[in-house]
């Protein structure tokens, strides 16, 4: 990596409800954020350090660390129901603003005191560019890498909009990846990943409560597209036996995106959903 910039953001907010004040609580004779702004301050291959604050004294903190910089965060930005994708998103612009060049984004949480620089330069570094490797030989994109990043993008403004729609709208992803529930901000994300003959043999009645969770609150279903496993026919078609046995054969699609490296999904929506929802939906109807 040592031709590629490295930019590592730390987002340290001044509200925390269950530990107020966290990052700047002493551990071991020092404010807990300042283990963090020294081990990244002694890595060779990081090119430059921001930190994501709304506190002044996490400001004034970093003010001791020549080469690390602020991102001053908007007040919107530091309360609970903001996610940390949204405030890297925030710093991207901000250092892209000032005509910041780099090629990988490092996240450093401050609540993870015990890494040093050498934790920061292998595995996790090390890790990323082994990751990249592999992601640019192996993974299965249906179109190129500038059109992948397109698709996400796209993929973001569609959570975001679900996000202004309802705080906790329930998901559930029957995929062999099941990425999305990690990012849906609602806390009503479920995976079911695995969807083998085994596991119905295993666990008699995963099917009924299945059914029984569909029934009772009609979620969001993430599906893919293309027929995999051992399922007779694609998930994404209306009357193939598995939807029609699990009681969501009357799913419209809501979204459909080539987000993760198993194939294109689609995020179906009961009817219901489209009748409360249809005028705020807008692009994505």
């Amino acid at each position: 990596m040592d031709s590629e910039k490295i930019i590592a953001v730390i987002p340290a907010r001044a509200g925390s409800k269950r530990l107020p004040r966290k990052n700047i609580l002493p551990l071991a004779g020092r404010p807990c954020i300042e283990w963090t702004l020294e081990a990244v301050s002694e890595s060779t291959e990081v090119s430059r350090v921001a930190v994501s604050t709304d506190d002044p004294t996490v400001q004034e903190l970093a003010s001791h660390y020549a080469d690390v910089e602020i991102v001053d965060r908007p007040e919107l930005l530091g309360r609970d129901e903001a996610s940390t994708v949204d405030v890297m998103l925030h710093a991207l612009e901000v250092l892209k603003a000032q005509d910041s060049q780099f090629s990988w984004l490092l996240l450093l949480q401050p609540t993870s005191p015990l890494r040093t620089s050498v934790h920061i330069e292998f595995p996790t570094l090390e890790g990323m560019a082994f990751s990249n490797k592999f992601v640019t030989r192996s993974i299965r994109y249906s179109g190129t890498e500038t059109e992948y990043f397109s698709n996400l993008e796209r993929f973001g403004q569609f959570l975001r909009k679900l996000d202004s729609l309802e705080e906790n709208i329930t998901l559930l992803t029957m995929t062999e990846d099941a990425f999305l529930p990690t990012v849906f901000r609602s806390q009503n994300a479920h995976p079911i990943t695995v969807w083998w003959h085994w596991i119905h043999k295993s666990y008699p009645n995963h099917q009924t409560r299945v059914k029984e969770f569909i029934a009772t609150n009609r979620p969001l279903i993430e599906v893919k597209k293309d027929r995999w496993g051992w399922e007779p026919a694609s998930w994404a078609d209306p009357q193939s036996p598995q939807r029609i046995s699990l009681g969501f054969s009357d799913y419209v699609l809501l979204f459909e995106s080539d987000y993760s490296d198993s194939g294109i999904s689609q995020i179906l929506a009961p009817p219901e959903f489209f009748s409360e929802y249809k005028a705020r939906l807008g692009q994505f109807q």
